[in-house]
């Protein structure tokens, strides 16, 4: 990270390292410089994904991805099944 300190992904993976030692506020410094790097990129929709789903909140996501998404402009069908889960985590 010392090379390139917006490198997204070296970003995530700081941010899941944090996530792994229950370190939140280090965990949420990561997500807000993702954010502020480049708040439509999909590397920062999935560590905000992960991000909340750690914390136990998965709709602040699922509203984020659909905003900036929509439901016809996901890739593949595993993002699909992704949004979907999500969806029913949110309801319960």
């Amino acid at each position: 990270m010392a090379l390139d300190s917006e490198n997204l992904t070296t970003l995530l993976a700081s941010k899941e390292l944090a996530t792994a030692a229950q370190d939140w506020p280090t965990a949420s410094a990561f997500v807000r410089k993702m954010q502020a790097i480049n708040p439509h990129d999909q590397t920062v929709l999935r560590a905000l994904g992960l991000y909340y789903g750690n914390l136990g909140f998965p709709q602040p996501w699922v509203a984020s991805w659909k905003s900036r998404c929509g439901p016809f402009h996901l890739k593949n069908a595993r993002q699909a099944q992704r949004l979907s889960v999500l969806q029913k985590m949110s309801t319960r």
